[in-house]
């Protein structure tokens, strides 16, 4: 699973960098000011592309690795990588190619107007949320899988699930106390990928046949 590992933290790197050039807002009925934020940001474009490429290496070798198990777990998990990562795909594709567009025609127009054009962009938040759901709900079922078959030790297999209904919860605190939205999800997403990148090591240190251990 070497070339799996290395797709993961290569997905991993990007999208650390994606998500560092990304402004920070994570609230989907935030303040109509977002949009001179996401009108003015000039690598917009470069960075939804970026993201796009991470999330395909980084979910996409989530998936393979659970297609490599091929357990009736891990084929859930399979499931769950699969839509959250098409979702996420037409997410960064109609925020590269209309969110910045609207959002500089709304500048200036009238508040009706940039309320509006603010909860377009609201909605491909929201969606994010729900992908990233997807993911964290894939990645209890992958920990699973791998923890029953011996890839991973139990220890492992239980850091990874647990992190990863850390990472559920962080969206949905996110969603109630919504002032504090990009606080919340950068505590609770941030365990749970490291989590995977912790994996991404595990396979690159291990033949895929043995199992692996806690580094």
């Amino acid at each position: 699973m070497h070339r799996e590992a290395i797709g993961l933290l290569a997905g991993a790197g990007l999208l650390v960098v994606a998500v560092a050039l990304h402004p920070l807002f994570a609230d989907p009925w935030g303040s109509t000011a977002v949009l001179a934020l996401i009108a003015g940001d000039r690598l917009w474009g470069a960075d939804h592309l970026l993201m796009a490429a991470a999330m395909f290496f980084w979910i996409g070798s989530l998936a393979n690795i659970g297609i490599r198990e091929d357990t009736a777990t891990t084929r859930i998990a399979v499931s769950a990588f699969v839509a959250g990562l098409t979702l996420w795909l037409l997410i960064l594709a109609l925020e590269t190619t209309w969110i910045q567009p609207a959002a500089r025609w709304a500048v200036g127009q009238s508040a009706e107007l940039q309320t509006l054009t603010s909860r377009m962009g609201g909605f491909t938040l929201l969606a994010g949320d729900f992908a990233m759901v997807l993911i964290w709900l894939g990645l209890v079922a992958l920990a699973q899988g791998l923890g029953a078959t011996k890839r991973i030790s139990l220890r492992m297999a239980r850091f990874g699930r647990v992190e990863a209904w850390i990472g559920v919860g962080g969206l949905m605190g996110a969603l109630i106390f919504r002032q504090q939205a990009v606080l919340w999800l950068a505590i609770s997403a941030f365990v749970p990928f490291l989590w995977t990148g912790w994996l991404g090591i595990a396979l690159l240190r291990q033949g895929a046949s043995s199992p692996l251990q806690k580094p």
